[in-house]
């Protein structure tokens, strides 16, 4: 699990790779896009991914949905990206230097978290 800004398919071949995230890092300014990426090897068969995603100092929630934006099966596992696009509503809900907390479940049990800030 990871963030970046971006993914561009660099070599145009329809298939998901992890050098095509672009920029992943752990510190993201209110203006930038936020890409939050999941990927879950040895899982078959349909899934029900889910993301959370809240401050860790109060638990307040900015994203809650049963199912990550975009979810792609490859062979042994799948990629699941969901870009988050801060409206202006977000932003004022925001502190300095906010620790987030993105939280990915299948089929309502946790599989991994991912901590990241957003500075305003």
């Amino acid at each position: 699990m990871f963030g970046c800004n971006e993914y561009i398919d660099l070599n145009r071949n329809g298939h998901i790779e992890e050098n095509e995230f672009i920029n992943k890092k752990d510190t993201f300014r209110l203006e930038e896009p936020i890409m939050l990426v999941g990927n879950f090897r040895g899982y078959t068969g349909d899934l029900n991914i889910q993301l959370k995603v809240s401050r860790v100092s109060d638990n307040h929630i900015f994203i809650q949905s049963n199912w990550a934006k975009e979810t792609i099966r490859l062979g042994e596992g799948y990629w699941s990206r969901t870009e988050w696009n801060l409206s202006a509503n977000d932003r004022t809900k925001f502190n300095d230097n906010d620790l987030l907390a993105a939280d990915w479940s299948i089929d309502g049990s946790s599989v991994g978290k991912y901590y990241f800030t957003v500075k305003k």
